[in-house]
């Protein structure tokens, strides 16, 4: 920016002394002015600068510009100076827009092609368009009465201003100074020359007019002006004209020269025309010039770079005449020969050639002509010394215009090494052939036409050719049936690869399949070129097809254990999620089953610990349904069906589902039919599919949704609705939302909570309770809707009330028993002693197991409620020694474990416990053990 800030302040500095030059130096005041300096320093910094800074160059030249009116040109309309600033801007921005990809970046004036698009397009057709327009306002807007007078002055104007000061400007943008400050010389001869130019300026304009024979004064500027250009180039010749043209102005205001005659009109065109008919050609012969110097220089290097790379090359390089005589050699080639530059320069090369090789050297050169410019032979050659190396000599001819050899370069490369590697080759060739003949293998050479060249016996019988005979003949005509991926590889091996595969196949024209493993590589001849390839091959069509057989068998047993190992892993995984989703399970059950055996004074604690105990008997049942994904799939799920009333099971539902509402500000409405709606199921069940029904109406509802829950008889069923105003289920989900693991997805959103169950166990017990599901959405972003329909329970038996029941048996409780309760949770351990103390029991609590026999030593318990995972000794341990006592009666061993699959009940039986209770345990099966154990002891 700051950069910016600088390059501007100096565009305006330079904008509004170009402007004061050209409008103080004008010869009527408030007149036009006769060469316009502010147009080429506008042009040249939109040139330089990128474009995005345009802006900012428009935005600080207007105050910049109603300064420099207001000093020079006071009585000049508002409106009128307006016009010629946004002209000025309009012709200046156009020109650099064009020139731009002309130019290059930075811009550049160091060819003739760019100095000519630069003046006749950057300063001479834009400004032709552009100030015609700005006249045009003029005339319609009464500034001025006459069209073509202003037009042309400003054109002319703008021209010189652009050529005399754009042009310099971009030359010392794009080159700087660095050329002249490391000359000393050219300082000098600058400084000589623009003293020679301020010197001679007097000479044309210091006399009065009205001296005819002194006209040709008007020359005398051009040697200096020509000196300018051609050794200093455009930036320099801009300078000299700037001077020429302010001494023009400054004489000719003061009436000298041969521009002071005539009127005022007259005298502008003609100083006007002046500048242009000098500036112009002079600054397309510097460009020229520069344009030459520029090429002169790069040939310099050039030339300088190839004698340097020829120089340090190994290879042999000689240039000579047409008639042999040498011209240039590199030092490779006198250190061959043992000579140096100067004793070889001037001699003829054949001189070094026996005498049986010159007339071959001499027919070989005769036959490079215009048409085939390089050839190349291979030829020994004697070296100083005595010895032969073979060369392998590359001769290129140069021609002039009219088809004659000028001069021959050479380049000879030892290829010595190469003749001896292709006689070694060339040996080798002839023991491939005989070792091809008599391999026991099937193998095949062949030309780079694939044409036989040799074959083993054992080809003809792998391949069940008979007594063909195939040399000559095309691999291709032998076997019609080659797949085109066969080609691909005999191709790319003709170009040097080698290819090998040990398991391809392909199939005879008879339809029978092939296998086989393969190689081929390509062979080499005398010259070391590539001549054709090999073929080795082996039919294994029969070794194929056993090792088929054994991968399959293999497969089939990998399969077999993977198996069996993720059914192992699962197991494990439901036991052990099982067991830490049961035990905080156990307390709550207690605390709960406490609760009750006390008369509480509130109907609101009454509510408290019902809901609690609902839940909580919810929350058991769906860990239960965690365990039971595998069953899910196979179908094995068992209902606990009996009639229930489907309304207060809704308002369970409803509740269990109530935090997640409130969380998230859904708005849920309830429409559930007043009269009875008698359905034969199970409970848990019926609530559990509501529940999901509306968790998933929830998780899939934005915050502060809808939700209606609809509940109506219909005919013979019972149609339960959950509508919402989510995220919608597109046309391709609406059946598989009920696959098991299956979300809905949407782009840019997160993905929603869960593990796709839900749905999944909804219809599968759904089914079982022999209804139906149907999932409604007008698309994604519509909402959606989930329909259950269930029959109507048809026969007469009474609805259930299970709780009523359960709570009068809890109440009537088990006689006294002695009792030891043994568990590492320590809640679980309190909660469960509580509740057996108010039931009358004398209670003893052990956390591990060392201490469990410790107490039962101590107490002769009737009953041990025994955990399975203790510290110190486990409870299968602790069963055990139990067992192998004989100082008192048997008691009654009860694992109370959350493991509950199998195995873990096997495992206790073994360990000798009578009862095996998956956490949490429920109060009324307990009493019911006890009641039991009480009988059995009577």
């Amino acid at each position: 920016m700051r950069r910016a800030l600088i390059a501007t302040l100096l565009v305006c500095g330079g904008y509004y002394a170009g402007g004061a030059i050209g409008m103080g130096m004008r010869l009527v005041p408030g007149g036009p002015s006769e060469i316009w300096l502010p147009q080429g320093i506008l042009l040249a910094a939109l040139l330089t600068a990128p474009v995005r800074r345009w802006w900012l160059y428009a935005v600080a030249l207007l105050p910049t510009h109603v300064q420099l009116t207001a000093d020079f040109n006071p009585h000049v309309p508002a409106s009128m100076m307006f016009v010629q600033f946004a002209g000025q801007i309009v012709q200046a921005a156009v020109a650099a827009a064009l020139l731009r990809p002309i130019l290059g970046s930075p811009p550049r004036l160091d060819s003739l092609r760019r100095m000519g698009a630069f003046i006749f397009g950057g300063t001479f057709l834009v400004p032709f368009v552009v100030q015609a327009l700005v006249v045009g306002v003029y005339f319609a807007g009464g500034f001025v009465h006459d069209f073509w007078a202003p037009w042309q002055q400003r054109v002319l104007a703008r021209m010189s201003g652009s050529v005399i000061v754009a042009a310099p400007i971009l030359y010392f943008a794009a080159n700087g100074l660095a050329g002249i400050r490391r000359r000393p010389r050219r300082v000098a001869e600058l400084v000589l020359l623009t003293a020679c130019l301020i010197a001679a300026m007097p000479l044309l304009f210091a006399w009065k007019p009205g001296h005819p024979p002194l006209q040709w004064l008007v020359i005398v500027p051009l040697p200096f002006l020509l000196w300018s250009a051609v050794r200093f180039g455009p930036g320099a010749l801009g300078l000299h004209l700037l001077v020429v043209v302010l001494v023009a102005v400054v004489c000719t205001k003061a009436g000298r020269g041969p521009f002071a005659t005539g009127s005022v009109a007259e005298i502008i065109i003609a100083l006007q025309g002046f500048f242009l008919l000098i500036s112009i050609p002079l600054m397309l012969l510097a460009a020229l010039v520069w344009q030459h110097a520029q090429a002169a220089a790069s040939l310099r290097r050039s030339q300088e770079q190839y004698r340097s790379v020829v120089e340090g090359q190994a290879d042999l390089i000689c240039r000579f005449l047409p008639d042999g005589t040498y011209t240039f050699v590199n030092d490779a080639y006198c250190r061959y020969f043992q000579r140096s530059a100067d004793e070889m320069l001037g001699q003829k090369f054949l001189q070094f050639l026996p005498a049986h090789q010159r007339p071959i050297s001499e027919a070989f050169l005769a036959a490079i002509t215009p048409e085939n410019p390089v050839a190349s032979i291979e030829q020994p050659v004697p070296g100083a010394r005595g010895e032969v190396r073979w060369m392998e000599w590359t001769d290129r001819g140069y021609f002039d215009e009219r088809g004659r050899v000028v001069e021959f370069q050479a380049v000879g490369h030892d290829i010595t090494d190469r003749k001896r590697a292709e006689e070694v080759i060339k040996q080798s060739e002839e023991q491939v052939r005989h070792f091809v003949r008599h391999v026991p293998a099937a193998v095949a050479m062949f030309d780079r036409d694939m044409r036989y060249l040799i074959y083993s016996p054992r080809w003809l019988t792998d391949y069940k050719l008979g007594e063909q005979d195939l040399v000559g003949r095309s691999h291709y005509e032998v076997f019609p049936e080659t797949p085109e991926r066969w080609k691909e590889v005999h191709r790319c091996c003709l170009a040097g690869a080698v290819e090998v595969n040990d398991d391809d196949s392909f199939v005879r024209t008879d339809g029978s399949t092939e296998w086989l493993r393969w190689e081929v590589r390509p062979w080499r001849n005398a010259r070391n070129e590539i001549g054709g390839i090999i073929f080795f091959t082996e039919v294994i069509t029969e070794r194929k097809r056993a090792e088929e057989e054994h991968r399959r068998l293999v497969a089939q047993a990998r399969v077999a254990e993977a198996l069996r190992d993720v059914d192992r892993r699962k197991d494990e995984f439901l036991a052990m999620l099982s067991h830490e989703l049961r035990n905080p399970l156990a307390p709550i059950t207690m605390a709960i089953e406490i609760m009750r055996l006390q008369e509480p004074g509130d109907d609101s604690i009454v509510w408290a610990r019902d809901v609690i105990a609902r839940q909580t008997a919810q929350l058991t049942r769906l860990v239960d349904d965690l365990l039971d994904v595998s069953r899910i799939t196979l179908g094995k799920i068992t209902l606990n069906r009996s009639a229930l009333d489907l309304r207060p099971i809704v308002t369970q539902a409803v509740e269990a589902v109530q935090p997640l509402f409130t969380a998230r500000h859904h708005n849920l409405a309830i429409d559930v039919s007043a009269a009875p709606l008698p359905i034969w199921g199970d409970g848990a069940r019926l609530t559990q599919i509501i529940s999901n029904l509306l968790n998933n109406a929830a998780r899939f509802t934005a915050d502060g949704g809808h939700i209606v829950l609809v509940v109506r008889r219909e005919g013979a069923r019972v149609v339960l609705s959950v509508k919402d105003d989510g995220i919608g289920i597109p046309p391709d989900m609406r059946e598989r939302v009920f696959d098991m693991f299956t979300q809905i997805e949407r782009p840019g959103q997160r993905k929603q909570e869960g593990l796709g169950i839900g749905l999944a166990l909804v219809k599968r017990l759904v089914e079982m309770h022999d209804g139906d599901i149907e999932a409604r959405s007008e698309g994604a972003g519509r909402g959606s809707e989930l329909v259950v329909r269930l029959p109507i329970a048809e026969d007469d038996r009474a609805i259930v009330d299970g709780a009523g029941a359960g709570a009068r048996e809890t109440a009537r409780g088990p006689r006294p028993e002695r009792i030891l309760v043994v568990d590492d949770n320590v809640d679980a351990a309190e909660s469960l002693s509580r509740l057996l103390r108010l039931q009358a029991h004398e209670v003893r609590v052990a956390y591990d197991g060392l201490a469990a026999l410790a107490a039962a030593r101590d107490m002769n318990p009737d009953v041990v409620l025994l955990d399975i995972g203790l510290p110190e000794l486990d409870g299968l341990e602790v069963a055990r020694s139990l067992r192998a006592r004989d100082d008192g009666p048997r008691p009654l061993l009860v694992a109370m474990t959350g493991f509950g699959q199998a195995e873990d009940r096997a495992r206790t039986a073994a360990a000798g416990f009578d009862h095996h209770l998956t956490k949490p345990v429920d109060p009324k099966l307990l009493n019911t053990l006890l009641q039991t154990a009480r009988g059995a002891r009577a």
